[in-house]
């Protein structure tokens, strides 16, 4: 019985230590601790960045697909965009395109879709 007695006191006072050390920490750590809460309602900026208020991400869209345009006609084995035909690759990934849909297209050496993404109606 006074085996089990020691082993039990053996390990509370394991446990309460390591409760007392994960509570402590150093100076150091306490202070970056304390800075960084302080710090947190300021948004640092980023070396080397500048921003120039508005940004025109048609641009990057346009750069994006080899054509943009508006859905006429979805077809089985292909679709009319802005009156011109464009068949489908035979592992094409169409997502969106839809009747009246604005599409981003990108095609194969062979001038077929490979693929077809919805977006947004570019604003010119």
């Amino acid at each position: 019985m006074r085996c089990q007695c020691n082993a039990l006191k053996i390990f509370f006072a394991l446990v309460a230590m390591l409760i007392v050390m994960a509570g402590t920490g150093s100076a150091d750590e306490k202070k970056e601790k304390a800075s960084a809460s302080e710090n947190n309602t300021q948004i640092r900026s980023i070396p080397d960045m500048s921003t120039s208020g508005e940004t025109d991400f048609t641009v990057g869209v346009e750069k994006q697909y080899d054509f943009i345009g508006k859905v006429d006609e979805v077809q089985d084995e292909g679709l009319v965009i802005d009156d011109s035909y464009m068949k489908f690759a035979p592992d094409a990934n169409i997502s969106g395109a839809g009747k009246g849909s604005y599409v981003g297209i990108t095609l194969n050496a062979e001038g077929d879709i490979i693929a077809c993404e919805k977006i947004k109606k570019p604003r010119r």
